[in-house]
């Protein structure tokens, strides 16, 4: 009996579980991931036809995926066999059911779709465009008789009702030329007193029966859920019979605006007028346009249709617009953004690149709900990696795939009358440049992309290119400027370097022809070169230094009709031929600059603003951030061959002082050196005029060391020698008068001007010390009115000793302290060790939080290459001798310290690699120095010494000895916001 009741019990728990796992829901499918793409129409995988075009996508009221296409039969010819296809999904477009027709051409061409859903009632109507086949593949003959067709399905795209001729509804009867709808989705309005109207796009074309002489771009609504249909809005075009004409707005898609108003967008058809798309406004609903077809110079596209698609659901406004984004070719399908209701658009840097293949036509749908705050959008585009027409695919992705409002890159400014700040892109730097600063590009990655701004059409007329260049490439093709478009026949005007070939290149590409000229030298010498590139009477010509190199007749026409003008500077525009080299001053007249303007430019950087509409001095970078970097001294300019030591600080009015040794004679530490500075009034972003603030005849002045006083004084403290080395002074070879010798002086306002310098060495400095040097770098004031000034010294060695004195171990650290401001001085702490591990050369000191100073140092020792100390009586000494700081792993050279404004964040600046002056980064610690992390790289280019100061509340600065092949060809000033270095 047990048994049975436990067999009896078993049968009853085993049915329960039976019957509990039949009610559980079956599992959710997985999310889907934020981007996924798959082939829906592919010649190769359908049977009967020969090729898939022109897609077009909506969802129903119900949430289905309705995919339209062109099925072409014979080929993939415009005018043949072609039908209308469909697959459709309920999963939103994770599958697809099969391939069913939809409107069979029977020989014909039945075409151009343009889905809409009405949300109101859940039919789905279909417009096309029929015209008689043909059984090759060349176009439909001129006037082509071209009708549109309507069919609709209600029930979610299942079943379709036979297509009827609606020419009397939606073909205006003079356009006998040519008809098109769409292709794309149209649209239902839902906002404002037109709310539930339908819209879509078309465009038509009038003749004399023997050449067209207008253009309409249109739209087509209705108000009675499809029963009835009329041409609304009509921007026409008109133009001499078979001649040119500004635009022809074609392939129209639309898109319903936040404020209610209807946005066309357009395909030109190779206009005269600048770019290849144009737009529409209609604030009527579509009834009339508003705003007529205007161009959009800088939505850069080859000719090529595309799609609108505004964002419904939570959340900032955003219209996207689906496209190729190449300038002349059908490749690298995108998609951009418009974050004021297609008043603007994202550049091709902004955009979401779907594929690099080849890539044509396209639709966009709106996936998820309107109450998904991060949009899934689909794009359904022709692709594929050896032609556009391959196959057509389905892409489905989040909005968070395509990323924010993001900028497009750092600028630099444009002074001239345009201000088209241009972009530095990829990773172009600051280098030291022919006047002031210049931009280093890679060749990699890096160029300079000039926003559009209408002054720099050239047009027919004159006009003239300089630039500096300076480069060592020996091989491959190294573009300089590119201006208009590209492509064998666009208006174009560029200029390259071909250092295999020993030559510059220019071309110059219109309407009428090309014209092209060569040098014979390509100036691939690593010296600076003066190129000028006209324009002028009837001839293109280059002059390179002065001296005409090549020169031919120039072919008529215009530079700026028919592309989507760009310029770039350092790249070819599709992002192929980079320049590895450094630029400097690029510039752009609208007429031919005189011989003697020439010269001035090149002899003296001369401003010469008439018909100037873009100049680039390259001497400053603003970041994506808003952090500027900017380059306040070049070594080789201004009398000097080389500056270095730098230091910073920021007057009580907000002035940075900048300051420097300048070495006039070479890059040595000896010889005729003077302290200059320069003063910035906007955060370093640019600079005012080089001054000397100390200077020693023949010999040295240097290691400054400045400090700004509560009361608004800077006090400088500097060192002095004759023209004798550091290690003959360490020797005690020299005389007093050469040895090293410590001065101050004093500015009372902001920097401007200074007192004379005035000699302290006696109380500075002690009597066996041989060696001295104050910093170099900022100094500091406590809270207690105390200055102190971190320092470094030599002893002498010991009587008796078979020392010279020149040993490294003989360093030592000091700091200097004044408690009158400045009035008089002493020497605080000292470290007077003879330790062959330890010896603490150049130092850097900051007041903590909690008042103890850190003092770091640079070690000249054998144990390592930093040591700290911290001292807990303003400086007088040291709670602890000298140690070293493992967690600063840098070679052997000066470095600086700040405290923040923040209590928590202790910054240092200086080389991140352990054995080279390069890379500089800054070090964050959050315990007072006693742990650090490397935070950021600022640059991976050659650095060595450097300085730290607090610029607003929410950035600091560094001042910094870089370059491109060392680290002495500039001092070079960035500001960093805080929230990137800890």
């Amino acid at each position: 009996m047990k048994a049975l009741l436990t067999g009896l019990l078993s049968v009853v728990i085993a049915a329960s579980l039976t019957q509990a796992a039949a009610a559980e829901p079956p599992p959710a499918p997985p999310p889907a991931p934020a981007f996924e793409q798959q082939t829906l129409f592919k010649a190769a995988n359908e049977q009967g036809y020969a090729c898939f075009r022109i897609p077009a996508v909506v969802k129903s009221r119900k949430g289905t995926l309705l995919a339209f296409a062109e099925g072409r039969v014979d080929n993939c010819g415009d005018t043949g066999d072609i039908d209308m296809v469909l697959k459709r999904s309920t999963d939103g477009g994770r599958t697809w059911a099969p391939l069913q027709l939809v409107d069979s051409g029977g020989g014909d061409t039945h075409g151009n779709p343009v889905p809409i859903v009405d949300r109101v009632t859940g039919r789905i109507f279909l417009f096309t465009t029929y015209n008689e086949g043909r059984d090759d593949a060349g176009p439909c003959a001129t006037p082509c008789e071209r009708t549109p067709h309507l069919q609709y399905s209600d029930d979610d795209g299942a079943t379709w009702s036979t297509p009827v001729d609606i020419s009397d509804q939606v073909k205006k009867p003079e356009w006998d030329w040519w008809l098109a709808t769409g292709p794309v989705h149209g649209i239902q309005l839902t906002k404002g007193r037109h709310a539930g109207r339908l819209v879509f796009g078309i465009s038509g074309e009038v003749s004399n029966g023997t050449q067209a002489y207008a253009n309409d771009g249109a739209l087509v609504y209705s108000d009675d859920h499809g029963r009835t249909w009329h041409v609304g809005a009509v921007g026409r075009t008109e133009f001499p019979p078979g001649g040119t004409y500004p635009q022809k707005p074609q392939e129209i898609t639309v898109t319903e605006l936040a404020d209610g108003s209807v946005y066309a967008n357009a395909r030109d058809q190779g206009g005269t007028s600048v770019g290849n798309r144009s737009y529409a406004i209609s604030r009527d609903g579509g009834k009339t346009f508003s705003t007529p077809w205007t161009p959009i110079p800088d939505l850069v596209t080859p000719i090529v249709q595309g799609a609108v698609l505004h964002l419904d659901r939570p959340g900032a406004d955003r219209t996207l617009f689906s496209a190729p984004s190449d300038t002349d070719r059908r490749r690298w399908m995108m998609v951009r953004s418009s974050w004021d209701g297609g008043r603007s658009w994202d550049s091709a840097e902004q955009g979401t690149r779907i594929t690099s293949d080849w890539s044509g036509y396209s639709d966009l749908v709106q996936i998820s709900g309107t109450r998904e705050r991060n949009a899934r959008i689909g794009l359904l585009y022709e692709g594929g990696p050896v032609d556009a027409r391959d196959e057509i695919r389905f892409a489905s992705f989040t909005e968070d795939h395509l990323g924010g409002r993001e900028p497009v890159g750092p600028t630099t400014p444009d002074t001239s009358r345009s201000k088209a700040d241009a972009h530095a892109l990829g990773g172009a730097t600051l280098a030291a440049g022919k006047f002031g600063g210049g931009m280093e590009l890679d060749g990699v990655d890096d160029y300079l992309r000039v926003p559009y701004d209408s002054a720099q059409l050239p047009g027919d007329g004159d006009l003239t290119f300089t630039t500096w260049f300076r480069y060592g490439a020996t091989a491959g093709q190294q573009a300089l400027l590119w201006l208009g478009g590209m492509g064998s026949t666009a208006p174009q005007l560029w200029l390259r370097a071909e250092p295999a070939d020993n030559r510059l290149v220019a071309l110059m590409t219109t309407p009428k022809g090309t014209t092209r000229i060569t040098t014979t030298s390509a100036y691939n010498d690593n010296q600076w070169h003066h190129v000028a590139l006209q324009r002028a009477e009837g001839r293109l010509r280059l002059v390179v230094d002065g001296t005409e190199a090549a020169s031919a007749t120039a072919v008529a026409g215009s530079l700026s009709e028919r592309v989507a003008f760009q310029i770039h500077l350092g790249e070819r525009q599709d992002y192929q031929q980079r320049f590895d080299g450094t630029l400097d001053e690029p510039r752009l007249y609208r007429r031919a600059l005189s011989t003697a303007e020439l010269d001035s430019v090149r002899t003296s950087n001369a401003d010469v603003p008439a018909g100037q509409v873009l100049r680039l001095p390259l001497d400053k970078l603003k970041g994506t951030d808003g952090a500027c970097t900017s380059v306040p001294f070049v070594s080789g300019t201004e009398g000097y061959h080389t500056f270095r030591i730098p230091a910073v600080v920021e007057a009580r009015d907000g002035t940075l002082l900048a300051f420097a040794e300048g070495r006039v004679e070479s890059a040595g530490d000896t010889g005729a050196i003077r302290v200059v500075q320069r003063r910035s009034t906007d955060g370093g972003c640019t600079w005012g005029p080089m001054t000397v603030v100390s200077d020693n005849g023949d010999a040295t002045a240097g290691n400054p060391a400045p400090v700004v006083l509560r009361g608004g004084d800077v006090v400088l403290l500097t060192t002095r020698n004759g023209r004798v080395t550091e290690r003959e002074i360490m020797s005690g070879t020299v005389s007093p008068e050469d040895s090293r010798r410590v001065f101050v002086q004093r500015s009372r306002d902001n920097g401007r001007t200074w007192s004379p310098e005035k000699e302290i060495t006696d109380v500075a400095k002690k009597a066996d010390w041989r060696w001295y040097a104050t910093g170099p770098g900022h100094a500091i004031q406590l809270r207690d009115g105390r200055i102190v000034v971190p320092a470094n010294h030599s002893a002498a060695p010991p009587a008796g000793s078979p020392d010279v004195g020149n040993e490294a171990k003989y360093y030592g650290g000091h700091d200097l302290i004044s408690d009158d401001g400045g009035r008089t001085w002493r020497i605080g702490f000292t470290e007077e060790r003879t330790d062959t591990g330890i010896a603490a050369n150049e130092t850097t000191v900051a007041q903590l939080p909690d008042g103890r100073l850190y003092f770091n140092s640079r070690n000249q020792g054998a144990a390592g290459n930093r040591v700290d100390a911290y001292s807990t009586d303003g400086g007088d000494t040291l709670a602890a001798p000298y140690a070293l700081q493992p967690g600063l792993t840098i070679p052997k050279v000066q470095g600086s310290v700040l405290q923040t404004v923040r209590r928590d964040l202790l910054l240092f600046s200086g080389p991140s690699e352990p054995a080279a002056r390069r890379a500089l980064a800054i070090r964050a610690s959050s315990d007072g120095g006693r742990t650090w992390q490397q935070t950021l790289v600022v640059s991976p280019a050659p650095a060595a010494y450097s300085d730290l100061v607090q610029v607003t509340g929410s950035t600091v600065g560094v001042l910094y000895e870089t370059g491109v092949s060392g680290s002495y060809e500039t001092i070079t000033f960035r500001q960093l916001p805080m929230r990137d270095l800890d």
